[in-house]
């Protein structure tokens, strides 16, 4: 069961089970209070430093039972000693869940599946016994006014070809990136997973502190038929 869904920064989430916390693509800002009787999973979508800080393990350090699952683009761009440098213990380091695209784990209570994403990294799907929940990274429809037609064209592609993978799926909670540095573009992304996917709750995320994209989004037409999905 959700019980409490928390923006902390940009595209960092913290949602809340009734037996967990799930925490995404943490790089700065407050982590709320976290009851000492319920584990956290920490996720990391990839690399970027919008997504993944060393701080992660020293905000989690004080709570005693934490998971972490890393794209591995993230144990590509940082080695062992890096981590070990940073204060990551080489136990924690050990216990690190790193996990590619298109793959498929079980962690405790989790199947968490992921898509490639058309920026860097992966995308999550986690499902529970009750929900099932996805959190996209940068796996976005990543068109820009400034790209050539084919270059639009094949990133498009490669979007819709992703999520297509989610296809005869019920999505209780997406986090989608709505970035207005797209300008034209901003909702593109956002708009196709929404007709796509059979989707109950979805929340903006990677809106660089614009939040106006949102009631943007929900003014347009096009949305008019999941615009009351989006949760501010």
């Amino acid at each position: 069961m959700i019980i409490s869904v928390q923006y902390i920064k940009h595209s960092c989430y913290l949602v809340e089970l009734a037996n967990a916390y799930l925490l995404f693509d943490y790089y700065t800002g407050e982590i709320p209070k976290l009851s000492s009787s319920k584990p956290v999973y920490a996720f990391a979508s990839h690399f970027h430093e919008d997504h993944f800080s060393f701080s992660l393990f020293s905000k989690l350090a004080d709570v005693s039972n934490v998971q972490y699952i890393l794209s591995n683009d993230i144990k590509k761009k940082y080695s062992k000693n890096y981590f070990l440098k940073q204060g990551v213990t080489e136990v924690l380091y050990d216990s690190i869940n790193f996990i590619a695209p298109d793959m498929d784990i079980t962690i405790d209570d989790f199947h968490i599946r992921t898509l490639d994403s058309t920026d860097c990294g992966v995308a999550f799907i986690i499902e529970t016994n009750e929900e099932t929940i996805y959190h996209a990274g940068d796996l976005n429809c990543w068109t820009w006014d400034g790209n050539t037609e084919q270059e639009n064209e094949e990133i498009t592609i490669a979007y819709q070809t992703e999520i297509a993978k989610l296809e005869g799926m019920h999505i209780d909670l997406a986090f989608l990136p709505l970035d207005p540095r797209q300008e034209n573009h901003f909702h593109l992304g956002f708009d196709y997973f929404m007709n796509q996917v059979d989707v109950s709750s979805a929340y903006a995320m990677h809106c660089w502190d614009d939040f106006s994209v949102i009631s943007k989004l929900k003014s347009m037409d096009c949305s008019k038929s999941y615009y009351h999905k989006i949760r501010n």
